[in-house]
């Protein structure tokens, strides 16, 4: 609705710039959020309106909130606990060392491998830190995530689908503890 009453106030105007953002509906009755920047194409006819524009990709902070409340609707709640906790840890990566990251399209396997890289740091430098079944289990999280990215159509490739996980001792822990939640 606040997308036609722009397009007639640029009719009626005889020109002019938009810049928008939706989310829209599909059959499966599941959101998709864009950005729409366009902008007005004179004519002639003052009552027909053509736009050319650009449709962007969705905001990080957008999106991750999009996912949890799928992730509330699809999985067991100590599993949304879990993503929620890696969807903060990422983000404040992200905050702290890339902050030129702000769109999902930006998430590249380079940006992935820092974060490995990060954590494994942080192993370093707290005794108590990350340790690699922690490091892997939290990029096998990132990947959930970024899979639903996939399905919704905002990006097409998963980036952590390109990072190698990190050599674990032993075998992983099938019941997974609470140290997990404090990544």
């Amino acid at each position: 609705e606040r997308f036609r009453l722009m397009l007639w106030s640029i009719q009626e105007r005889a020109g002019g710039n938009i810049k928008v953002d939706f989310r829209m509906r599909h059959a499966d009755n599941s959101y998709r959020c864009f950005e729409l920047e366009a902008s007005s194409v004179p004519s002639t006819d003052r009552k027909s309106v053509r736009c050319l524009g650009l449709v962007r990709d969705i905001d990080l902070d957008i999106f991750f909130t999009d996912f949890i409340s799928h992730a509330r609707a699809q999985y067991h709640p100590a599993t949304v606990r879990r993503l929620q906790s890696a969807i903060e840890n990422f983000t404040a990566f992200i905050q702290a060392h890339c902050p030129q990251v702000k769109k999902l399209s930006q998430v590249t396997p380079r940006v992935i491998e820092d974060y490995k890289s990060h954590g494994i740091k942080k192993r370093q430098a707290v005794p108590d830190g990350w340790n690699p079944k922690i490091v892997n289990f939290t990029l096998l999280l990132l990947r959930e995530i970024l899979e639903y990215g996939i399905k919704t159509g905002f990006i097409n490739d998963n980036p952590t689908l390109h990072v190698r996980l990190l050599e674990a001792e032993g075998r992983a822990n099938t019941v997974l503890s609470d140290a997990l939640f404090d990544l």
